[in-house]
């Protein structure tokens, strides 16, 4: 569950970083290349992934309900097994 939860959050996380440099390279704005509407979401996936490795999941589940971005939220709250 643990690898699970910092491989589906370092995926998200990859997405958004490479998504913010193209958005740099384009001038285009978050939302039209499909980014969190949170520009702190980076942040917050570093902190799951922190916590996920800690083995704090109380910790992993309060910032999973932060994220903007549903399909990542919901994949994350799955593999701990509830929404």
């Amino acid at each position: 569950m643990i690898k699970s939860i910092i491989r589906v959050a370092s995926e998200a996380l990859s997405r958004e970083r490479y998504a913010l440099e193209v958005m740099k390279e384009y001038g285009v704005t978050r939302e039209g290349i499909g980014l969190s509407k949170e520009p702190a979401v980076c942040g917050l996936l570093e902190d799951i992934i922190e916590a996920a490795e800690g083995m704090d999941l109380v910790a992993v589940r309060r910032l999973i309900e932060g994220i903007d971005i549903d399909q990542v939220r919901e994949e994350l709250l799955e593999i701990l097994g509830g929404s």
